[in-house]
């Protein structure tokens, strides 16, 4: 599991790549490129960012978003097996 805080950032110069059971996101995940692996469910009510390229995101279970999902690139949004 990650949990990121509401004052939580997570950044990456380059590429960030997460993969967890679950990710609870109330703060700030941000890449040039993001690739978000939660294969139990991903609840964002923070701020997942691509800032140059492609956001891809596969979640399992639920994805609950409140907060914003954004990609300067395609933004690929899936199931955990890639699937609609």
């Amino acid at each position: 599991t990650l949990a990121n805080a509401a004052a939580g950032v997570v950044q990456s110069g380059t590429g960030l790549s997460v993969t967890a059971a679950t990710v609870d996101n109330d703060g700030v995940l941000k890449g040039s490129t993001l690739n978000l692996t939660a294969t139990s469910g991903f609840d964002n009510s923070g701020t997942a960012t691509a800032g140059t390229g492609a956001a891809v995101l596969r979640v399992g279970g639920t994805l609950a978003n409140s907060g914003k999902v954004q990609a300067a690139g395609l933004l690929d949004i899936a199931d955990a097996a890639g699937g609609g």
